[in-house]
């Protein structure tokens, strides 16, 4: 008999085993991490995620699988076009730390790559985005 029915995992879940500083970077507590040393953590819950997603769908066949992703959002000032944009660009940026990006996150899952501000910012550091974090086209059900 099934027991999941629907599986709806946050992309990244903040307060285990990170913490969130007002920096808006995540790090054990008492502790500050280095960019390279949070490439490898983003490399793990990315790995982590995509293998889950498999376990869900071999042994859960009619599971509905979905993510939840914690990032930023920005709203606008008002109605205006102008103020639309600005608050979608801001959501969608590495504002205010990229631990915390809706980009950071989504881009490897939903598009198999990094956001372009991240590869100008990390360079050489940022991790090589695996097959197993990517959710294949069509591959979310809510």
């Amino acid at each position: 008999m099934q027991k999941i029915k629907y599986a709806l995992m946050p992309a990244v879940a903040p307060d285990v085993p990170l913490r969130e500083t007002p920096a808006g970077v995540m790090d054990a507590p008492f502790e500050h991490n280095d960019d390279t040393t949070m490439m490898t953590v983003t490399k793990n819950i990315l790995l982590a995620h995509g293998r889950t997603v498999q376990v869900l769908r071999k042994n859960c066949p009619d599971a509905k699988v979905g993510i939840a992703p914690t990032g930023d959002c920005c709203l606008p000032k008002d109605g205006s076009p102008e103020e639309v944009e600005k608050a979608q660009a801001k959501s969608l940026s590495h504002y205010p730390g990229y631990i915390m990006s809706n980009t950071w996150w989504a881009d490897p899952v939903f598009w198999g790559r990094y956001p372009e501000w991240a590869r100008e910012k990390f360079g050489d550091i940022i991790p090589p985005c695996s097959a197993l974090s990517r959710i294949p086209a069509g591959g979310i059900e809510m």
